[in-house]
């Protein structure tokens, strides 16, 4: 715990980075936190809009552990869950589905050094430029 506020200025600082790097990229929108809230900036997230990158965000993920950084997708919704399916007591939920649809997780370690932050931001613009210019 003596450690933990330099942890979480770490990946503020982090968060930070990516925001501004993939600030200008159609199609990639970085999950920032809100105006009422301070975010531990556990995990760093992004929105890959549909209409710009035309891929699964699962073969994003392919893609950028190519160059050998490890993305994932966000945590599956609740009512997708196999027990949860049934019951319908929510509803379809569309905002959740959409944001996992469109979400991955960046690196978001305390101890990634501001030049692999930006590594990762470079090499997300440039898997979502191939994805674009392919599709």
């Amino acid at each position: 715990f003596e450690q933990l506020e330099e942890f979480v200025a770490a990946r503020r600082s982090h968060a930070k980075h990516s925001a501004s790097a993939l600030a200008e990229v159609p199609g990639i929108t970085f999950v920032g936190e809100q105006p009422w809230a301070r975010s531990n900036c556990w995990l760093s997230t992004v929105l890959l809009d549909p209409k710009y990158v035309h891929s699964h965000p699962a073969e994003v993920v392919q893609l950028m552990r190519e160059f050998g950084i490890e993305v994932r997708r966000p945590f599956i919704p609740n009512h997708l869950l196999p027990p949860y399916q049934q019951d319908r007591t929510f509803g379809d939920l569309p905002v959740a589905l959409s944001l996992y649809q469109q979400g991955l997780n960046l690196p978001s370690s305390a101890w990634l050094s501001t030049e692999q932050v930006e590594y990762v931001a470079e090499k997300l613009i440039l898997t979502s430029d191939s994805i674009r210019s392919t599709s």
